[in-house]
């Protein structure tokens, strides 16, 4: 029953996640024990407002997932086939930046749609929260791409450069202008 009323899939334990939407099994997990609002400085309003935020954020990936995910899917592809003729020197590390910069068009998007979602100012800092989210999406991309090289690679640290550098204006850029829509044009 408390299922139906909660609106979540399930309650376990995620490391440094409040929530996680799981594309895989179209399910929406919950960490109760990594919510902000969980001490006793906290009222019964705080703790709901975050779990709704949350359960919200989590939701809307979810909502996104239906829309999106077959070309995020294709991006991601694309830029694993374009890193792997590189790493055995068929491909341009030009072709690999440029498949990298379109999936992560898609993962900014994704989460500035997520957490412009949410209800409370939390939204005010969607700059920091999205370039986080987006970061870690693309440390976890560089991780795996680094072990398919078979030696360390200076275009390719640069081109890791140019990205972080890329991530940091373009979510700047992207949150500036929802900022100034949504906050100060209703002055």
């Amino acid at each position: 029953m408390w299922f139906n009323i909660l609106k979540v899939d399930r309650f376990a334990r995620i490391k440094g996640k409040k929530g996680l939407y799981d594309p895989s099994d179209d399910t929406v997990t919950i960490d109760l024990d990594n919510f902000t609002s969980r001490g006793k400085n906290y009222d019964d309003e705080e703790r709901t407002t975050e779990f709704s935020n949350v359960a919200t954020h989590e939701y809307s990936h979810r909502e996104y997932a239906k829309e999106l995910n077959e070309a995020f899917d294709k991006a991601l592809k694309e830029l694993f086939d374009a890193h792997t003729s590189y790493s055995k020197g068929q491909g341009s590390i030009e072709d690999t930046e440029n498949k990298f910069q379109k999936l992560l068009n898609y993962v900014i998007i994704n989460e500035d749609f997520a957490y412009a979602s949410e209800k409370t100012y939390k939204n005010l800092r969607i700059h920091d929260m999205t370039e986080g989210s987006t970061k870690s999406v693309f440390n976890q991309i560089i991780d795996w791409m680094r072990k398919q090289l078979p030696k360390e690679d200076i275009l390719f640290e640069r081109m890791v450069n140019r990205l972080e550098n890329g991530i940091e204006r373009g979510v700047g850029w992207r949150n500036s202008i929802f900022y100034e829509h949504k906050y100060l044009k209703r002055k």
